[in-house]
């Protein structure tokens, strides 16, 4: 029994009726299909607002108010009494222990789209009633208080996720786990102002407001919060990554097998694969769900210097703006002619030849695949790539094309790569000018690249680097390899998931930092007080506690039909 008095249905009349006291009589009720189109076993309707029990009790030719969260069976008439739907179940939801705040009625029909129609078309010829906007039902629940904006915001990342780890950070946001951090800093900035406050308006006039007292009290705590909030601004956006995907790029020369690798991770033919050199003109995105996490993996234009197309040379400009912005770069070579290419080099340099006009050797030109049998030529090959690698910033090497290789060389080059990357050790070495990464201006990752040997038209080794991509994704994500509880591996810092919450976060933190400088040597407790009002109403628009009504209109908008 919901405790409410009677609501006066007219003919349908109960004094068992049961009311929501903050919902006026006059507020539109809305009404909306709340499954998925087509057919289905089960389609749900759901009824929000003053008339939602007037609805039910006409459609289904009732007298008597539905008791609340008891599941019935009922019969669906239109208005001229025809039987619309049979068998079926009624939930009704009184006001305010419902998900919108106001009496809610669900109708589960059976779901062929014709009787989802027939009682569609009933309740939209009843006066009052009308269909619910994209989100209107969850808009409602906002404005009633059953949920903060930021909850909001989890239940539409949840009804998006396509991965384990965007389902459960959306889960924990659903769930109120990141607003209360918010509410918690909120209330401790509000704290501090009250008592600032105080000593403003009162301390000439009552002898118990000592200024000085206040504020060494206030201002240890203010320090925390703001080295709190300090904190997780610099979580590299880790939560924005796990909900827009972590951005992967492949690069390297033409030919090495870039758009083949993208095909091997994903399983499928998404990028066109030749031998003409400049087949990638663009870069090809396509999100890739790596073991629960997203990625989203970009194929870029091979990067070379010899280019006079003008649109491969514009796809090559693409693929080094993307080199700056990728979380995880992959470098790809091709193992044969690159080793042809580095033992080439190595011996023009002992030669001293020269190069003809077209910038070839006769060496290079007759330089055969197979000329680094001896060790010291497979440690030179490794040293050298590792080097270019590391220095240039990428995260991972693929040597690609080992199927091109003997045996005896392979395990050569593979030894004399894993015996260079330990030689390496963890000292961060600075970009090469003009190197693909983007400039000097970049520092290499502070350990050795991942090493990767691989043929992708054999599959040879792609499950290796798979699990070695996850790895690195859980590395940047900062989550335990090891299968931690989700929950405390993806709350921590990442309670930012959206530019939205930085924003105004950010503006929060150089409000407390301005607010404890005129609490300290700067001493002015009215600015000081009003940087601190700011912080707090920084702090309440995250969580929807001020006026926000454009941002939902922004948020609603791209709900679907029926939440």
């Amino acid at each position: 029994v919901c405790g409410h008095r009677a609501r006066n249905y007219g003919l349908f009349a109960s004094a068992n009726s049961m009311y929501s006291p903050q919902i006026d009589i006059n507020d539109e009720t809305i009404f909306q299909v709340s499954t998925g189109q087509g057919r289905s076993a089960v389609a749900i309707i759901r009824i929000s607002g003053a008339r939602a029990v007037e609805a039910y009790l006409r459609i289904t030719n009732k007298e008597k108010t539905p008791k609340p969260r008891f599941a019935r069976t009922c019969t669906l008439f239109d208005s001229e009494g025809t039987m619309i739907d049979a068998n079926v179940l009624s939930l009704f939801f009184c006001g305010p222990k419902s998900y919108t705040g106001e009496d809610v009625i669900e109708l589960h029909v059976h779901g062929n789209p014709l009787v989802v129609r027939g009682v569609m078309q009933a309740l939209s010829r009843m006066e009052g009633l009308r269909t619910a906007q994209p989100g209107e039902f969850t808009r409602r629940a906002f404005e009633n208080a059953k949920m903060d904006l930021m909850q909001i915001e989890g239940l539409s990342d949840l009804l998006t996720s396509e991965t384990e780890a965007q389902r459960s950070q959306s889960l924990l946001q659903l769930k109120g786990r990141f607003g209360l951090r918010y509410d918690e800093w909120r209330e401790r900035v509000l704290r501090g102002l009250a008592y600032l406050e105080a000593t403003i308006d009162f301390a000439e006039d009552e002898a118990d407001v000592a200024e000085e007292e206040i504020i060494a009290k206030i201002r240890p705590e203010l320090m925390e919060v703001e080295d709190q909030i300090g904190k997780a601004l610099s979580d590299t956006r880790r939560g924005e990554m796990i909900r827009h995907g972590v951005k992967l790029g492949i690069f390297g020369a033409p030919n090495v097998g870039k758009s083949s690798l993208l095909n091997a991770l994903l399983d499928d033919k998404r990028a066109i694969v030749s031998d003409i050199p400049g087949t990638t003109r663009d870069v090809v995105q396509v999100n890739m769900n790596l073991g629960g996490y997203p990625v989203n993996v970009s194929d870029t234009a091979g990067i070379r210097t010899d280019v006079t197309d003008p649109i491969e040379r514009e796809g090559i400009s693409r693929s080094l703006e993307l080199a700056k912005e990728a979380n995880l770069s992959v470098f790809v070579v091709d193992a044969s002619s690159t080793i042809t290419n580095i033992l080439t080099k190595r011996a023009n340099k002992e030669g001293g030849e020269k190069d003809d006009k077209d910038g070839d050797t006769d060496r290079e030109r007759k330089a055969p695949k197979d000329s680094y049998s001896q060790n010291d030529e497979a440690s030179l090959v490794a040293h050298t790539l590792l080097d270019s690698t590391w220095k240039r910033g990428y995260d991972v090497l693929v040597v690609n094309k080992i199927d091109k290789l003997s045996d005896s060389h392979r395990h050569s080059l593979q030894s004399a790569m894993f015996e260079n990357k330990a030689a390496k050790g963890t000292i961060p070495v600075q970009n090469e000018e003009g190197s693909e990464k983007g400039g000097s201006h970049l520092i290499s990752p502070a350990t050795p690249p991942m090493i990767h040997l691989v043929s992708c038209t054999q599959q040879t080794g792609i499950e290796e680097l798979v699990n070695g991509l996850h790895q690195k994704v859980e590395e940047i994500l900062a989550i335990s390899p090891e299968g931690a509880n989700p929950e405390s591996n993806l709350e921590g810092a990442r309670i930012i998931t959206r530019e939205r919450h930085r924003k105004h976060l950010r503006a929060c933190h150089e409000s407390l930092q301005h607010a404890l400088s005129l609490l300290g040597t700067d001493r002015d407790e009215v600015l000081a007080a009003e940087e601190l009002r700011s912080a707090v109403h920084e702090l309440a628009a995250i969580v929807g506690r001020v006026d926000v009504e454009q941002l939902l209109d922004v948020i609603f908008r791209d709900f679907c039909i029926g939440k």
